[in-house]
């Protein structure tokens, strides 16, 4: 589904409520542990208070009054005048606590096993509430390592006994985690339903502290549906919460997700400024699974402003410390991090280490376990009724198998001096069966053998599909993503700057009142891609420039299925390496050729490696009223309104166009650019820009520079970028290819349409075209409307 959602779980004090912990003071609380006078229950119980208050903010010292209690439980000295179950009961509240404890500070096997033995206590002696209470507990551990099934389980247990009891408070605990875990498995409505409830609970009942923790939960939602105005409106509502009842945990909580906000909205400085803060409160708190994700989150907006080695410290730092504890979540955040910082500091094996963590994490967290939980459930409900049914048939059937049996008898002693005589005939049968016996022997050997090769070629075959699905899945995150094309090729409103000191230079009310980022309800670009397999060696790319420029390719890798997709990896991390120093679309590719050139040397082979791939670069300015491009093999499309092409031609002077940036190839032989070869419509006009004969990569003219091309853009211009894997399609009657003049036709009949129109007029064009033939080639097309 989307992207992770940072949510939280609030774990429910099982001991006492919070409202007589409220009222104690640490104080007289340490003159009862302390006090020789006092009896032993009463020490057990105020260690076991001072221990649940304190460790939110000093969770050593809670440990320390944990472990007190369990000295006085444990010894044969103090509690003699209380009953067996009384003291057990003690244990599990002492258990209950120890389990809470260890999931604040992120060590989840130690906390499921003392939260079990707890739950085992409450369930034997038949204490309910604190049974609901710890199940809460327990399913929020669960939820932590991804285990769906087993924390909707909890939950769901818990809800019922609190609301047999009518426990209000309890029944708005687990509403919370309900609803926070059905918004994360999808189920977008129900889960916001869920924390709505439960919000309305806690301002009934005044439970600040827990109103945090469902306050936070919502604006989270509201972050992911892009209503970023309510998001806000919640995280301050929140914020004034904490300081009022001065709740670290709480304000850790809220600094982190306003953090995401402003990462969200790329406001960067701001962004780092709240996870900075909430990085020292989790510090000071000491939860390991907080500083793990502050870590993250910090290395995720250095990312984001370009400083890879800040970001790789942090990620690096979350990482040491998730890979000690058995966080599923946690640790996908961090090596989704890391995949993206090594791919672009070009430490590739480690890139490839943390892609393929990311990618086994990413699997394992399916959300689709808990509906098949249910289903199982309904199943096995409906088939113990039916096994009801059938064991009353079977007693029905077997008494007429008795009565039966004693009519067979009967009958077998009637006919017993008749099977003697048949027995001189089965003599002579038996000797011809023998023979026949040892002829099928040696068939079912033989088929034996056939099933069992048949048997490892289907092994095979799937650990082969297998592997390439896989290769696939680690493709498909070096192409471009559908946010970067958004944000470039989109329009979307601009966000404020953040100031020096970290903080946005608009007011809240400022921010509260800006629309969604959202994308338009009709996009400005289609992408048509047809790998011929389920990997590729076309591809499209996109990145942007130091200048501010927007680079997007399309690209046909040499070869096509995995050696081709191999290829296509090798050629899109040159690219990445490229523009990091340069800002042309020529120089781009001839730095891009030199990379690979340099790294296919290498392969051992007498040819010295002359892979490569043919491509068009297109690089736009911010405003988007000017394309500079080169092309290698692939020629690029311009799709102009006539009346447009007309004015263009008379309201450019020749000197406006010769002020353009292009590169005059080595020659210097070559004129102005003009447009190439123009094909006219009923209402629109092609111009064709030919490309350089020449790919990128090792070739007979690799010495020579790529040309750099510029033209000025006009409103409507409809700029298409491909592969010849479309013109180079066999089909139709005859069989033959689509040729590159049809599809300059077909275009010129669909520029008028909105873009993903025009990428379903092309898939139904291509797919009329092959008919029953086999797909000869990989195919992409990008179209962009200006």
């Amino acid at each position: 589904m989307k992207k992770i959602i940072y949510i939280s779980f609030f774990i429910v004090a099982v001991c006492f409520s919070k409202q007589t912990i409220a009222q104690e003071n640490l104080d007289s609380l340490r003159k009862i542990c302390i006090a020789s006078n006092q009896p032993d229950t009463s020490r057990v119980i105020a260690y076991l208070q001072i221990a649940s208050q304190i460790y939110h903010s000093k969770i050593d010292s809670g440990f320390y009054y944990a472990n007190k209690t369990f000295v006085l439980l444990n010894s044969n000295k103090t509690l003699k005048g209380i009953s067996v179950e009384k003291k057990q009961l003690l244990k599990a509240d002492v258990y209950n606590l120890l389990g809470e404890m260890f999931y604040y500070k992120g060590v989840m096997d130690s906390a499921i096993f003392y939260n079990t033995n707890a739950n085992k206590i409450y369930d034997n002696y038949k204490s309910e509430k604190k049974l609901a209470q710890s199940l809460v507990t327990l399913g929020a551990i669960y939820d932590y390592q991804a285990k769906n099934k087993e924390a909707l389980d909890n939950y769901k247990k818990a809800q019922q006994i609190f609301e047999k009891l009518n426990d209000t408070n309890g029944v708005a605990y687990a509403l919370n985690n309900l609803g926070i875990l059905y918004y994360s498995q999808g189920d977008s409505a129900i889960g916001l339903a869920y924390l709505e409830k439960c919000m309305a609970l806690h301002l009934k009942k005044g439970n600040n502290e827990e109103l945090i923790w469902t306050i936070n939960s919502i604006g989270n939602i509201y972050v992911n549906k892009k209503n970023y105005k309510k998001a806000l409106e919640l995280y301050q509502q929140a914020l004034l919460i904490d300081k009022k009842i001065e709740s670290k945990s709480g304000l850790a909580y809220t600094f982190k997700n306003l953090g995401n906000y402003y990462l969200k909205l790329n406001i960067l400085d701001s962004a780092l400024y709240y996870h900075q803060k909430d990085l020292a409160l989790y510090t000071q708190l000491k939860g390991e699974s907080g500083i793990a994700l502050s870590n993250t989150n910090i290395g995720r907006v250095y990312f984001e402003k370009g400083d890879y080695q800040q970001a790789k410290l942090y990620g690096e730092t979350a990482y040491s410390i998730t890979k000690n504890l058995n966080l599923t979540t946690r640790t996908f955040e961090v090596a989704e991090l890391l995949k993206d910082v090594y791919n672009k500091t070009s430490e590739y094996k480690k890139a490839l280490y943390f892609t393929n963590l990311w990618v086994q994490l990413k699997d394992s967290m399916r959300n689709a376990e808990t509906e098949r939980a249910s289903l199982r459930q309904r199943m096995q409900y409906e088939y113990n009724q039916k096994e009801l049914l059938a064991d009353e048939k079977h007693k029905q059937e077997l008494q007429l198998a008795n009565e039966k049996e004693q009519k067979q008898k009967i009958v077998t002693y009637s006919i017993g001096t008749g099977l003697g005589l048949v027995g001189i005939f089965l003599f002579f049968v038996v000797n011809r069966l023998q023979v026949t016996s040892k002829q099928k022997k040696v068939i079912e050997k033989q088929k034996n053998e056939v099933e069992e090769a048949h048997h490892l070629l289907g092994e095979k075959h799937k650990e082969i599909t297998d592997s390439i699905n896989y290769a696939e899945r680690i493709q498909r995150s070096f192409l471009a993503t559908t946010e970067m094309l958004d944000k470039y090729l989109n329009p979307r409103h601009v966000i404020a700057s953040p100031s020096a000191d970290g903080r946005s230079n608009v007011k809240n009310e400022q921010i509260a009142s800006l629309p969604s980022v959202v994308r338009n309800d009709e996009s400005n670009y289609f992408v048509f891609f047809r790998p011929k397999d389920v990997v590729s060696g076309d591809f499209y790319w996109a990145g942007e420039l130091s200048n501010g420029n927007f680079a997007l390719s399309v690209a046909d890798s040499t070869g096509h299925g995995v050696p081709g997709a191999i290829m296509s990896i090798l050629n899109i991390s040159s690219l990445e390496k490229s523009i990091e120093k340069e800002t042309e679309a020529d120089k781009i590719l001839n730095q891009t050729r030199k990379i690979i050139i340099e790294r296919l040397k290498k392969d051992g082979s007498l040819e010295g490696g002359k892979d490569g791939m043919d491509c068009s670069l297109l690089v736009f300015n911010q405003e988007k009223t000017q394309l500079s491009f080169a092309a290698a093999n692939n020629p690029v499309f311009i799709v102009r309104p006539t009346v447009l092409a007309k004015e263009t031609k008379q309201s450019h002077s020749n000197e406006q166009i010769a002020s353009l940036p292009t590169v005059v190839r080595n020659d210097d032989n070559l004129k102005l650019q003009t447009l190439d070869s123009p094909v006219v419509g009923q209402a629109f006009e092609l111009l064709e820009f030919k490309p350089d004969k020449m790919p990128v990569g090792k070739h007979d003219k690799d010495c020579e520079s790529f040309t750099l091309r510029s033209t000025l853009l006009q409103k409507g211009d409809v700029i298409y970028t491909l592969t010849d894997g479309f013109p180079d399609q066999f089909g139709g009657s005859k069989g033959k290819k689509f040729m590159i003049k049809n599809l300059k036709e077909l275009l010129l009949q669909i520029a008028h349409l909105p873009m993903p129109e025009q990428e379903q007029k092309l898939a139904e064009e291509f797919d009329n075209w092959k008919g029953s033939l086999e797909q000869v080639d990989d195919v992409c097309i990008i179209g962009v409307r200006i």
